[in-house]
C-alpha cells in the first residue's frame, strides 16, 4: 500500500497509515507513506488485513489537497493491477488561541487624571493554528468591575472592523484576518474625564478577547493605574452687575464655587481694579476665617472653612463708592479661591456698570447772616460764597429773591458777565447761561439787598437763592437779614398860609386866642405816636 501527494510533495509528518494485523500472520515492513505485508496466507486473512487499513493525519494544520492510495496484491506467480482511491485533506477551523497584550516596559500601564487618553498595549499578537485560513469574527473588550459613565475604552477603526462602546465593553464586529485584528487592537485606547477617578477606582482592569466561527479565544488582560491630579477649585459668578451711585450693592450675588478634589477652602481673595472705593462684609466671620482689607479695595479671607461657608461670605461681600465715579472708570472686581490641597482657582471678574446719578451743585455758606440798617445803602447779600459740583464746572441758572418782599425792597446787581443774561424784577434777580461755577458766584456775590422803607418792620427777611446746573441738580442757599431800626427826630412845622390877626380888648374883658391854630400845626414822628 503506497501514500503519496498527488501535487508530488512530502507527505506531512503527522500523517501515515494505520492498520490491525493481529493474528494475522503477516510481516509487516512500513516507512514513509509505505506499508506492506508479506506472507502467505488465505484471501480472506489478506482481505481482512486491508479492511483494517486507515488514513491518519495528525497535523494541526495539515498540508491542504489530494493523497492517493495504490493499493496492489501478489500471489505465487503474479502482482495484480493496482487500484487506486483519492483523499482530500480539508482544513478544519480551530479557536483562536491566545491574544498577546505586551504593555511596553513595565505590567502596568499608567494614566494620569486628566490626561485625554492612554495607550495600553504596543505590538498585540493574535495566535491560532489556522493563521492565514480562517479570520476573526470580532473581539470583546470588557473594563472589569463598576464602571464610571465617565470612561471609556475605543480603538481605530480599520479594514472591514468597526467599533462600539456601551457601559465598559468594547465591541469589535467584522470579518478580517487576524493580522487586522492584531492592527485595531493595537490601538485601544482608556481614557476618564472624572475628576476624581482615584477615588472611584485606583486600577481599573481591561480584558480581550478574540472571537471566530469556534469561539473565543483566552482572556489577556492589562492593569492601568490611575493617578490621581489635585484639581483646582472653580469660582463663577456673573460677568456684570448694575450699579447705581450713592448705593450698597452686594458684588457677587450670584457667586459659587466647585471643587472636584475638595469639600474645605483655607483662603479667597478679592480685588478691585480702581482705588478708594468701600468694601465690607455684611456677614458674620466664622471663628474659622479672618479677614482683612487693605486700602478699602483688597479683601483677604484665611482660614479653613466648608465651601458653602466660603461662598456665602464671598456672596455678602458688598461695594460702595467713597466719591463720584465718573461712567468711563468702569470698576472691576476679582476673585479668587483657594482649596485644602493649595490650589488656587482661576481669576474669576465681575464688571460694575454705573449707573451715574446727577449730584446737585452746593452751595456754602447754606445760611448766611447780615445786618441792614435802616436808611443805609445797598447792603451785599452773599459774601466769601463757594459753588462746589462732583458732576461738573458749569451752572445754567441761578435765582435769587426775597422771601414775602414788601414794595420798598428790591435787589440790585450792577455788573454783568458776557454769556450770562441778568434779569431784575423787584425783589427778584434771574441769571441764564451755561457758565463756570466761579462766574455764577462772582455774579452772585455782587447781588446786594435795599430797603427804602422809611420805618421797615424789624421782623427779619429771607433772601433765597438756588442755582441749577446741567442736568438740572438744584442747589440751595440763602441769607438772613437782621434789620436794626434807627430813632427819627420828630417833625413840627407850620401850614404856609398861617398869619395870626390883631386881637383887641372889648370892655375891658379877656379874650383867649390860639396862637398857632391846630389846623395851621404839623408835628409827627416815625418812630413813636
Amino acid at each position: 500500500v503506497v501514500l503519496q501527494r498527488v501535487d508530488g510533495g512530502s507527505l506531512d509528518a503527522e500523517e501515515g497509515l494505520l492498520y490491525n494485523s493481529t493474528g494475522t500472520g503477516l510481516s509487516i515492513t512500513t516507512f514513509a507513506g509505505f506499508l506492506k505485508a508479506a506472507n502467505v496466507q488465505p484471501i480472506s486473512v489478506y482481505k481482512a488485513f486491508l479492511q483494517s487499513i486507515q488514513y491518519a493525519n495528525t497535523a494541526d494544520e495539515p498540508t491542504l489537497g489530494q493523497r492517493r492510495i495504490s493499493l496492489t496484491i501478489e500471489d505465487v506467480d503474479f502482482a495484480s493491477t493496482p487500484v487506486t482511491a483519492t483523499i482530500t485533506v480539508l482544513p478544519l477551523q480551530d479557536k483562536v488561541l491566545s491574544v498577546g497584550l505586551p504593555v511596553g516596559n513595565g505590567t502596568d500601564v499608567i494614566f494620569t487624571e486628566g490626561d485625554a487618553s492612554v495607550k495600553l498595549v504596543h505590538e498585540v499578537r493574535v495566535t491560532s493554528n489556522d493563521v492565514g485560513v480562517f479570520p476573526a469574527t470580532g473581539a470583546h473588550i470588557a473594563l472589569q468591575g463598576s464602571v464610571s459613565p465617565l470612561e471609556t475604552l475605543f480603538v481605530t477603526n480599520h479594514a472591514n472592523i468597526s467599533s462600539s462602546y456601551s457601559n465598559g465593553i468594547l465591541s469589535l464586529t467584522g470579518v478580517e484576518s487576524l493580522q487586522a485584528y492584531e492592527t485595531v487592537l493595537d490601538t485601544l485606547r482608556y481614557t476618564t474625564s472624572n475628576q476624581e477617578p482615584a477615588a472611584f477606582a485606583p486600577k481599573r482592569l481591561v480584558c480581550v478577547s478574540v472571537l471566530n466561527a469556534i469561539g473565543a479565544s483566552d482572556v489577556a488582560c492589562v492593569t492601568i493605574v490611575v493617578v490621581p491630579v489635585n484639581d483646582p477649585p472653580v469660582v463663577s459668578t456673573k460677568q456684570s452687575i448694575d450699579f447705581q451711585e450713592g448705593s450698597i450693592i452686594q458684588l457677587f450675588p450670584q457667586l459659587n464655587v466647585t471643587d472636584s478634589d475638595n469639600v474645605n477652602l483655607t483662603a479667597a481673595r478679592v480685588w478691585l481694579k480702581m482705588t478708594d472705593h468701600g468694601l465690607g462684609f455684611n456677614a458674620a466671620l466664622p471663628t474659622s476665617v479672618t479677614a482683612g482689607v487693605s486700602n478699602a479695595t483688597v479683601v483677604a479671607l484665611e482660614g479653613t472653612a466648608s465651601l458653602e461657608t466660603y461662598i456665602t461670605l464671598l456672596r455678602n461681600l458688598t461695594f460702595k463708592a467713597e466719591f463720584d465715579i465718573a461712567p468711563n472708570q468702569q470698576p472691576v472686581a476679582y476673585v479668587d479661591v483657594r482649596d485644602a490641597s493649595g490650589a488656587w482657582s482661576q481669576v474669576a471678574r465681575t464688571t460694575i456698570n454705573l449707573e451715574d446719578v446727577n449730584d446737585p451743585p452746593v452751595v456754602s455758606p447754606s445760611l448766611s447772616q447780615l445786618q441792614f440798617v435802616e436808611e443805609d445803602n445797598a447792603t451785599q447779600v452773599f459774601s466769601s460764597l463757594s459753588i462746589t459740583d462732583a458732576d461738573g464746572g458749569y451752572l445754567m441758572n441761578a435765582s435769587v429773591w426775597i422771601q414775602d418782599a414788601s414794595a420798598m425792597e428790591s435787589l440790585e446787581l450792577s455788573q454783568t458777565t458776557p454769556g450770562i443774561t441778568v434779569t431784575i424784577n423787584g425783589p427778584m434777580i434771574f441769571l441764564s447761561g451755561n457758565a463756570t461755577l466761579d462766574t455764577y458766584r462772582d455774579l452772585l456775590e455782587g447781588i446786594k439787598y435795599s430797603n427804602l422803607h422809611d420805618e421797615p418792620p424789624s421782623v427779619n427777611r429771607v433772601v433765597l437763592l438756588v442755582v441749577v446746573d446741567e442736568l438740572g441738580g438744584e442747589g440751595t442757599a440763602s441769607a438772613q437779614i437782621t434789620i436794626q431800626l434807627v430813632n427819627d427826630a420828630p417833625y413840627i412845622a407850620l401850614a404856609s398860609h398861617y398869619a395870626p390877626d390883631a386881637v383887641e380888648q372889648a370892655g375891658g374883658a379877656a379874650i383867649h386866642i390860639p396862637v398857632v391854630p391846630a389846623q395851621d400845626l404839623i408835628l409827627t414822628d416815625d418812630d413813636s405816636a
